[in-house]
């Protein structure tokens, strides 16, 4: 008892003066010497175990460079299972004979350190395959079991789970005496140990498919470990294997929160300056269109008194107030109005003007009618000019088969309908009244 309490307390000395941080990369120590129990000679060691077999194991300093090893050695033996590892005193010498005892299936891996928590690393695991007679061996007496949680990034970590590369494992010890030692043992590898009052954070920054043990050790002897795992992949990144300091799996929760803000913070606005920039090119496109853009709106025709001048010359102009041309069908003219030439006589009364068309008549044939002159009571005397039609026609252009009807001049449904002519100026009457005078006897 007192020589397991002695291997356990080497072991947490071996993790002091390495704190606990998030994310922490794993700083692999140099092996002071190195270790085996495959028979010499062998070039493919066949990794399984017979039940109870006795192996052989043996170390010395080699070609290993850490520093120098100091007796007692400890064997350090993690195994599928059982949840937490299991300490050995291998004596002071350089070899060690044990029987491994575990049932067939279970997947065993063994460690080493000296007495200075200098590191052999650790060998390859192994499979225990049945005896070909009686198996006869003592057991492994193991250490009490700390209440440990372990997550990894898509939730509670597996017995024999695979991680993806370049996330972490957060290990955080529920009971047992601080301070604790969190070791990481890949296989063909040396371990990795942290310590500290825990919880710890350990970046997988191992290549794919390695596989793997974790185990977590108090200062009063109490431990827990988990495994065999295998770092999985492809991960989301693997900049972890390259010395990249930034990983994925590690990012602090106060910088992911202030990326996020910074985003929404971003997108606002942006979306505002959009928004603005939209706005302004639409006042300035209503701006450049003015007010006379009437492009399919009769009803401003009508009020605004513009004629509205078909693209084809020969069509007769008309407007109804229930019916609207398609937009870009029409165009829109503005006559200027112009004053009409002199008509007065010497002695000023109006005189008609001459008649429209070429020679005797228009194109008809027909001439229009004389003016009319009336005379009112209070002797103002008024010429009333006959009415003109567009292209000098002697009677109003016929109305259309949809407006139909009996000369009720109204078009369509009832509707307002306007008459005018494109390119003929307006010729307004002109009143004139002129000096009082008695009227000639009848």
């Amino acid at each position: 008892m007192c020589k397991r309490k002695s291997a356990l307390a080497v072991l947490v000395a071996l993790g002091q003066g390495l704190p606990a941080v998030l994310a922490q990369k794993s700083a692999y120590p140099v092996n002071s010497f190195l270790f085996s129990w495959d028979a010499p000679g062998t070039t493919f060691p066949v990794p399984v175990t017979t039940q109870c077999e006795s192996i052989h194991i043996q170390w010395g300093r080699g070609s290993a460079t850490g520093p120098n090893p100091v007796p007692p050695y400890y064997l350090q033996v993690y195994t599928s299972l059982f949840l937490v590892p299991i300490i050995i005193p291998a004596g002071d010498g350089l070899s060690y004979d044990w029987a491994v005892p575990f049932p067939p299936g279970t997947i065993y891996q063994i460690c080493m350190f000296d007495s200075n928590g200098n590191t052999g690393g650790c060998q390859d695991k192994y499979t225990i395959i049945p005896a070909e007679g009686i198996a006869n061996c003592a057991n492994a007496t193991l250490p009490s079991q700390l209440d440990v949680e372990g997550i990894v990034h898509d939730g509670p970590i597996s017995r024999y789970g695979w991680i993806e590369q370049c996330t972490d494992i957060q290990i955080r010890p529920k009971n047992g005496t601080p301070p604790y030692t969190f070791t990481i043992a890949p296989a063909l590898h040396p371990p990795f140990n942290m310590s500290g009052p825990g919880p710890f954070n350990w970046t997988v920054d191992l290549s794919w498919a390695t596989p793997f043990f974790i185990s977590v050790a108090d200062s009063a002897g109490n431990a827990w470990s988990n495994g065999v795992l295998h770092s999985g992949g492809p991960g989301v990144t693997s900049d972890c294997l390259a010395g990249n300091s930034t990983t994925n799996g590690g990012v602090p929760a106060g910088a992911a929160a202030g990326a996020g803000v910074g985003g929404v913070v971003l997108g606002l606005f942006i979306g505002l300056a959009s928004m603005f920039l939209f706005t302004r090119k639409k006042i300035k496109t209503l701006e450049q269109q003015a007010l006379l853009d009437l492009s399919g709106d009769a009803y401003a025709v009508a009020r605004l008194n513009i004629t509205q001048c078909p693209h084809t010359a020969a069509s007769t102009p008309w407007v109804t107030s229930d019916a609207r041309p398609p937009v870009g069908s029409f165009q829109y003219h503005i006559e200027p109005f112009t004053m009409p030439p002199s008509t007065t006589s010497d002695d000023g009364r109006l005189r008609p003007s001459p008649p429209t068309g070429t020679g005797s008549g228009n194109a008809e044939g027909k001439v229009q009618a004389p003016p009319v002159t009336i005379y009112h009571e209070d002797g103002t005397e008024v010429v009333e000019l006959p009415p003109r039609y567009p292209d000098g026609a002697a009677s109003p252009p016929a109305r259309s088969g949809s407006e139909g009807g009996s000369g009720s001049g109204s078009g369509g449904r009832g509707g307002r309908r306007f008459l005018g002519s494109c390119q003929q100026p307006r010729r307004p009457n002109q009143p004139h009244k002129p000096q009082r005078r008695n009227p000639s006897p009848q």
